[in-house]
């Protein structure tokens, strides 16, 4: 979706704004795993933000995170935000999801 997104639209458009696939490393600390052999996993985030969204962000003073979103089946999803104290309202910076595996 975001190479589409990347092809069909103007940067401002763009509401995907980064995929990131990063490496976890387990080195077996936990006393319940049973193996103490270091292995690899790879976590999935997918960022979306309009640009007016992105804009904001870098203005802001204060953020709060929020993870108890159930939208999207199948993805763990977060957002980060700001009260705007003026207004007395919440202002939705960022979304990101993460795949269940």
């Amino acid at each position: 979706m975001k190479s589409l997104q990347d092809q069909a639209l103007l940067p401002s458009e763009k509401y995907i704004r980064r995929v990131l696939e990063i490496d976890m490393i387990d080195n077996g600390d936990d006393a319940n795993s049973a193996d103490t052999s270091d292995t690899s996993e790879k976590l999935r985030l997918i960022v979306c933000m309009t640009q007016v969204g992105s804009e904001r962000l870098l203005r802001a003073q204060y953020l709060q995170s929020d993870i108890g979103f159930k939208r999207v089946v199948g993805m763990y999803e977060f957002e980060l935000a700001c009260v705007d104290r003026d207004a007395n309202t919440s202002e939705v910076y960022l979304t990101g999801y993460i795949p269940k595996l």
